[in-house]
């Protein structure tokens, strides 16, 4: 009896979700390695449809590290000669790794001036709401820095000194 393209393909994806688990690997960072998404490797996985033929020699080398008799599948699967795959795969099998995370965005930079003139915006409103002149909401301010800063606190600590003891020092 005559296999179907179609039990090939359904063969062949079983046998690449084998592969991925056994390496306890997701579909999105085995996707990330092939440089694809996760749903080109579900469609794989799927039997829905074949690996194109510049992926397969990269499949059979990256799962070479897999258990012999399903890389051997595999590799017969895919079409490749067993010989030419085995040639290519380094002894441990070449490793998905998966790439670093992407780097946060950099924060924006400003300038000193630009705080400065921040810094002297928030002074006044928050004076104004206090009922308080800015005068004396700066000293306090400052006075309340030198104090985390000679303590050596934590943010949380520097946090917790702040919302604590800042009214109190400006009504003063």
């Amino acid at each position: 009896m005559t296999t179907t393209a179609r039990e090939n393909r359904l063969r062949l994806g079983t046998l690449l979700r084998r592969a991925r688990k056994e390496l306890g690997l997701r579909q999105e960072l085995m996707a990330k390695a092939y440089k694809t998404d996760a749903r080109t490797l579900r469609r794989w996985e799927s039997g829905e449809t074949r690996p194109a033929r510049a992926w397969r020699e990269l499949i059979a080398i990256t799962l070479g590290n897999v258990d012999g008799e399903t890389w051997r599948a595999i590799v017969g699967e895919l079409g490749l000669s067993l010989d030419a795959a085995l040639a290519r795969v380094p002894s441990q099998g070449a490793k998905l790794v998966p790439p670093p995370p992407p780097s946060p965005p950099a924060s924006p930079k400003i300038t000193p001036d630009a705080a400065r003139a921040l810094f002297d915006d928030a002074v006044r409103a928050t004076a104004e709401e206090l009922d308080v002149s800015a005068r004396r909401l700066r000293a306090a301010l400052a006075s309340i820095l030198a104090d985390v800063e000679r303590l050596e606190l934590s943010p949380r600590e520097a946090r917790e000194i702040i919302q604590g003891r800042s009214a109190a020092r400006v009504m003063r």
